[in-house]
């Protein structure tokens, strides 16, 4: 990279109330980082842990987390649609309920692919109904992506 290529950001300099000063160093930004409007642009790993503090937020929990990370960056475009079951979830949002972000493992093939796994208590006799029609609405969104998503339920108890 030349010198010409570069963008320097002026140092900050910024004192708290007890009169301690920070300096916040000269950050080199390169172009590449950027977008066309000379906006910064968000990296893979940005988009990951937004995702992960979201659905955190939202009392799903993610198991194994450092591979769900690798298996992410290696398919980001799911990163979309996982943003998007918060909101298709609402309808489990109870104590009775444990909503969970897993890797599941195909036995048979060597493949893997994201499961949000619904647990309850107490299994209500519908459960298969409402999982079928998340599985319903982000089917669509699916559909010619190298990748797949499954809402299910393993009728297992809370996993910790």
């Amino acid at each position: 990279m030349q010198l010409s290529d570069e963008k320097y950001i002026n140092p900050t300099i910024s004192k708290t109330s007890s009169q301690k000063v920070f300096i916040i160093f000269n950050t080199l930004v390169n172009d590449d980082n950027e977008s066309e409007d000379n906006k910064p642009t968000f990296s893979i790993h940005d988009h990951i842990n937004e995702l992960f503090e979201d659905l955190q937020l939202n009392n799903i929990l993610v198991f194994n987390i450092p591979h769900m990370t690798a298996y992410l960056i290696a398919f980001p475009e799911i990163i979309d649609i996982l943003k998007q079951l918060p909101g298709l979830l609402h309808n489990f949002s109870n104590k009775n309920t444990q909503i969970s972000l897993e890797l599941y493992q195909e036995p048979e093939f060597d493949d893997e692919y994201p499961t949000i796994y619904i647990r309850q208590k107490s299994y209500e006799e519908d459960i298969l109904d409402k999982i079928d029609e998340i599985n319903q609405l982000i089917e669509p969104d699916l559909l010619g992506m190298s990748v797949w998503l499954l809402v299910n339920t393993d009728f297992q108890p809370f996993k910790s």
